[in-house]
């Protein structure tokens, strides 16, 4: 017997009958329609509203999976990038692995359960960093292609030789500033003293040599490197004190105003002295390439190249 297909009309005629409480035989009755037959083509348009409705929740919960996939990628790639760039001061403790296993350990966001102020355990922090490496591994599969991951490696070999001359640019600048004071009788036979040299006076003025040689270095300024190290004056009771300051960081205190002003011009000194050095030289050339390495790697990476690049690509792990 050949099977009774129902019209639009006559299936919505049917699915309204059904929803108002009406039985088969009544429907039969009230459309002519063979109750098994009105009754088949609702299960059947019941099934396939369901199956719709199903669809539908899923693409509105994969859409929203994604617009916080998209999210975590576009923060981690930010995160990444700031990490990246040199430290303002020039402490560089740890060699580019470590570094990049510190970006690792980072939470970023809400993207995963974070532990807030308390310390995690071990196995949290193992469990962090194969999460955060899943997703990096995403971004690089989001951006195949379109971001010179190659840079990566090339920032770690300079960051690795960057972090192996500031040693020695140290030990240079603190050399440089010895040699000057030495010169300067009054500012040199203070350094010596009992109180100074229990505060560390010639180290704090070797650091903010150092420290202003390392930003003119870093903003491509030299130029300017002098004018990091000032002096301010503050009361101290009946008199007034002296600091040498790095920029807003105080750097060094002295009662006498003549001799502060004696170790600012040193520090002035120092720093011009520097700029010829061989091993500055040396260290301006692995910081212009750490630089240029994360430089690239943040044009490429940046939100409004990176966003489109994602809804046009996919990974493993992408919920669409």
């Amino acid at each position: 017997m050949k099977r009774i297909h129902l019209s639009e009309e006559e299936l919505q005629t049917v699915v309204r009958l059904h929803n108002e409480g009406k039985s088969w035989l009544e429907i039969q009755r009230l459309t002519g329609i063979p109750r098994r037959v009105a009754q088949r083509s609702y299960q059947e348009w019941d099934r396939k509203r369901s199956s719709e409705e199903f669809r539908a929740v899923r693409r509105e919960v994969a859409k929203g999976e994604f617009e916080k996939h998209l999210d975590a990628l576009t923060q981690m790639a930010d995160s990444l990038v700031k990490h990246l760039w040199l430290p303002e001061s020039p402490a560089m403790t740890v060699d580019a692995e470590r570094h990049l296993l510190d970006f690792f350990e980072k939470d970023t966001g809400s993207m995963f359960i974070s532990a807030g102020k308390r310390e995690r355990s071990e196995s949290e922090k193992a469990r962090l960093i194969r999460r955060r490496k899943v997703l990096f591994k995403a971004l690089q599969e989001h951006t195949k292609g379109n971001v010179y991951w190659d840079r990566l490696e090339k920032w770690k070999k300079a960051w690795d030789r960057c972090k192996e001359h500031l040693p020695k640019l140290r030990e240079e600048a603190h050399r440089v500033v010895s040699d000057d004071v030495k010169g300067v009788p009054e500012l040199n036979q203070w350094v010596a003293s009992p109180g100074a040299e229990e505060i560390g006076a010639l180290e704090k003025l070797s650091e903010a040599v150092l420290a202003s040689v390392w930003k003119g270095m870093l903003t491509d300024c030299f130029e300017r490197a002098n004018s990091f190290i000032h002096l301010v004056f503050k009361p101290a009771g009946d008199t007034e004190m002296s600091v040498v300051m790095f920029e807003e960081k105080p750097m060094l205190n002295l009662e006498k105003k003549a001799l502060a002003e004696q170790a600012v011009k040193v520090c002035n000194r120092s720093i011009k002295a520097l700029w010829s050095c061989g091993i500055l030289k040396d260290t301006e050339g692995v910081v212009r390439r750490v630089q240029q390495a994360a430089d690239t790697l943040d044009r490429s990476l940046d939100p409004f190249v990176l966003r489109p690049l994602i809804l046009r690509t996919s990974c493993e792990i992408c919920p669409i």
